[in-house]
């Protein structure tokens, strides 16, 4: 992937993870339709499209691959991050499966991901600003416990 800036989106993939996660939740959209919902710093699913992407979550689980959280690579770290993302952005009750890994994907990418970045606070302060926003309006005393267990190793 080919980075333009330093914030979550700023990656030349990140909101096409987006596309591909709503035309899974929403089969019957089109990709150009999806497209609509891309902002600059977020994809905002319209508010009446959100009762059937909320019923496509399951089929959605079901395709993303469950990483081995010890050994991420940085494909699939991006797209738990993009996931979780995609439910922060529209403020929507995130399954613990998309909480945890996707907490689980944003201390990976701080690590040598960011590294590779010409100014690596940036980036790293970019997914910490993420990361609290959703510890603090997302996450359960569970999450946490289960995010815990792992950054900690």
């Amino acid at each position: 992937m080919g980075w333009l800036g330093y914030g979550l989106y700023d990656g030349d993939g990140t909101q096409s993870s987006h596309i591909n996660f709503i035309k899974t939740a929403i089969p019957s959209l089109s990709e150009e339709m999806i497209f609509n919902f891309l902002r600059f710093k977020k994809t905002l699913i319209p508010k009446d499209l959100l009762p059937a992407f909320k019923k496509g979550i399951p089929a959605l689980l079901k395709k993303m691959k469950t990483p081995n959280v010890l050994r991420w690579n940085e494909d699939q770290a991006i797209d738990w991050q993009m996931l979780l993302a995609l439910f922060v952005d529209n403020n929507l009750s995130v399954p613990h499966q998309v909480l945890v890994n996707g907490m689980l994907a944003c201390h990976y990418l701080l690590g040598e991901h960011s590294a590779d970045f010409s100014e690596p606070r940036k980036r790293r302060a970019n997914i910490k600003r993420f990361m609290k926003k959703v510890d603090s309006e997302f996450c359960s005393v569970k999450a946490r416990k289960d995010i815990l267990r792992f950054t900690k190793q």
